[in-house]
């Protein structure tokens, strides 16, 4: 947790310095207007000028603005000056918001990790997210252990959650990325339905459909149980997005458990941990993988 803790105040850091360098480019706009106002007026103007007030003609009111020059350059080269300078505020803009989507993304899957640990149930678990943060390039990558790689290699299938709805349906529920990962991308078919808590961190879980119609019940309870395997499962209500698993997509060379969706419904659930106990549970890894 406290590499976690580290990595993500990392971040948060590298988000403020972002955001300021972003704000010091606000302006890139005002520079591309003088360049454009000073070419439409260079008939007017002469070299050594310190200023150009000049009309504004993209302003519906026609104000007037006050445009400061080079004395040492031509209209037309101030013109350019400004140009550069818009061209060299955009392109350090872009580079900045690509930088900074990217540590939000970053963020976010820490975020998830984060909540896997917090929920995880057991060391098995754990071990699972170890393996997944190593693999991530955030520890070291343990060294084999001499005749064990038939074992390991068997520990790397992950075990999620299994259980039986009232209704007789199979859900699964993922407690961290990899399981996710592992529920969403193999063991979920097109027309099977896939829910998780809407805007945090939380399990991916799927119903089982079998070509059926799902009934309410076994909906209600699924969200329940996406709601209380979430950063939400200590509140009273949890927005749940349900879709089918054919509209889950994964971006190419996102991090594990990370996915867009569309065509998705909300449910507001409470979280069911009561609900959890008295459904049919099964063991980690369930039968029927479609």
């Amino acid at each position: 947790m406290t590499l976690l803790n580290k990595e993500m105040a990392r971040l948060e850091k590298k988000l403020d310095l972002y955001a300021k360098s972003l704000d010091e480019t606000a302006g890139a706009e005002k520079f591309r207007l003088y360049g454009e106002l000073l070419t439409a007026n260079l008939y007017r103007l002469e070299k050594g000028c310190p200023e150009a007030v000049l009309e504004n003609y993209y302003d519906e009111r026609r104000s007037r603005i006050s445009i400061p020059l080079d004395p040492q350059l031509t209209p037309a080269e101030n013109a350019q000056a400004y140009f550069k300078k818009y061209s060299k505020a955009k392109n350090t803009r872009q580079a900045l918001e690509a930088l900074a989507a990217r540590a939000r993304e970053e963020l976010a899957y820490l975020e998830e990790v984060k909540t896997a640990v917090e929920m995880a149930a057991g060391i098995s678990e754990l071990d699972e997210i170890k393996q997944e943060l190593a693999e991530q390039g955030y520890l070291k990558q343990p060294a084999p252990e001499p005749g064990a790689r038939k074992t390991k290699k068997e520990r790397q299938v992950p075990s999620p959650l299994s259980f039986v709805s009232t209704d007789g349906f199979q859900i699964f529920i993922g407690r961290n990325n990899k399981q996710n990962d592992y529920l969403t991308q193999k063991i979920a078919r097109d027309n099977d339905i896939w829910l998780h808590a809407r805007d945090i961190p939380g399990a991916h879980v799927i119903i089982k459909t079998e070509g059926k119609e799902v009934p309410p019940a076994t909906l209600e309870e699924a969200a329940g149980l996406a709601a209380y395997f979430s950063k939400g499962r200590n509140s009273k209500i949890v927005p749940v997005d349900y879709t089918f698993k054919k509209h889950v997509r994964k971006p190419k060379g996102a991090r594990p458990g990370m996915v867009v969706y569309d065509h998705q419904k909300t449910i507001m659930a409470a979280p069911a941990g009561e609900a959890a106990e008295r459904l049919n549970f099964q063991q980690p890894g369930g039968n029927d993988t479609g």
